[in-house]
C-alpha cells in the first residue's frame, strides 16, 4: 500500500484549491468494504448516488457523493483513498443536492451488443473508469457529462501522478506530478 508523501498530498490540496468553489468526492463502497464504516467515521456529508430500495440493498456496495467541507476531510479522503482506485475528487458550485441529482442520470447506460440492447451499470466513480471514458468523449458528451462540475481531479495509474480534468478543455487531461 502507497503512502503519499505531505508534500505530495499539499499538492493535491493545492489543485483542488484554485477555483475556491466547494469540493466532492464521489466514492466507491464496492470497491473497499470499510468505505461506508470510514465516512461515518469521519462524519462527512454523504448520500448513495442510489435512492429508494436500492439504496438501502445496495448500501455497502453504492457510490457515494462527500462534501468535503474542510483541508482536514479532503486530507482524510487523499490519505484513505488515494491510489487505492475508489474515489475521484471534483470541485463544483453546485448544491450538494443539484450534484447528486447530475450524477444519478450516468448510473445506468444502454449497451448494443451485437443488435442486443443492454442496461448496465456506468461506475464512473471508479477512477481507473472515469480516467479511460473521459479522453474518448466527444465535445458534446463532455459538456453533458460534466454539467455543474468544473474539474475532476483523480489518481492516474501511477499514485504519484494526479490527472486533472476541466469543464472548459474538452478532452483533454492534464498530469501533474506529485
Amino acid at each position: 500500500m502507497m503512502t503519499l508523501s505531505e508534500s505530495a498530498i499539499e499538492h493535491i490540496i493545492s489543485l483542488l484549491s484554485q477555483t475556491g468553489e466547494p469540493l466532492y468526492a464521489l466514492v466507491d463502497a464496492a470497491r473497499e468494504p470499510l468505505v461506508r464504516q470510514w465516512l461515518l467515521t469521519e462524519e462527512m456529508t454523504h448520500r448513495s448516488l442510489y435512492s429508494g430500495q436500492a439504496a438501502v440493498e445496495l448500501e455497502h456496495f453504492a457510490p457515494y457523493l462527500v462534501q468535503l467541507n474542510s483541508a482536514f476531510q479532503v486530507r482524510a479522503f487523499i490519505n484513505a483513498a488515494w491510489g487505492k482506485s475508489w474515489g475521484v475528487l471534483l470541485i463544483s458550485a453546485a448544491t450538494f443536492d443539484e450534484l447528486r441529482r447530475h450524477f444519478r442520470k450516468f448510473l445506468m447506460v444502454k449497451l448494443d451488443d451485437g443488435g442486443i440492447e443492454q442496461e448496465v451499470y456506468f461506475r464512473f466513480y471508479d477512477p481507473r473508469v472515469l480516467r479511460s471514458f473521459l479522453p474518448t468523449c466527444t465535445d458534446t458528451e463532455w459538456i453533458e457529462f460534466f454539467g455543474p462540475v468544473a474539474e475532476f481531479v483523480t489518481e492516474s495509474e501511477d499514485p504519484m501522478t494526479a490527472l486533472r480534468f476541466s469543464a472548459e478543455r474538452a478532452s483533454e487531461v492534464e498530469s501533474v506530478v506529485l
